[in-house]
């Protein structure tokens, strides 16, 4: 791989990465970093939207706690329902702005899945 426009682009683009544990899936939502929060938080509007590869988009409304936490809840569930994301898959959330992400998933073996 080589560092062309594109890919140093991407690098400056915010990521972050989330496992999902039996936590996630039980309680059917999912914390964004409390770092990413920090820097980018005051930008987050809900609903936030996650763009899988595929081009499809899902609005997934958020919730904030008194300790400056951001829940990705209401939808959450049924996107991950939808794509099959269970135990030990790995989601890459890239920040594009404007309360848009784009995500990008693994399975339990660290390979991205293609969905058609």
């Amino acid at each position: 791989m080589t560092l062309d426009g594109r890919l140093f682009m991407e690098l400056e683009t915010p990521h972050f990465l989330k496992i999902i544990l039996h936590d996630t899936v039980n309680q059917r939502k999912i914390m964004i970093p409390v770092m990413f929060v920090r820097k980018y938080g005051s930008d987050l509007s809900s609903p936030v939207v996650l763009k899988v590869p595929t081009g499809a988009e899902w609005k997934v409304g958020f919730e904030k706690s008194d300790h400056g936490e951001i829940w990705l809840q209401s939808g959450f569930f049924e996107f991950m329902e939808h794509y099959s994301i269970v135990y030990g898959h790995l989601l890459v959330f890239k920040y594009d702005g404007n309360s848009k992400f784009s995500i990008t998933i693994y399975d339990s073996t660290a390979t991205e899945i293609e969905y058609t």
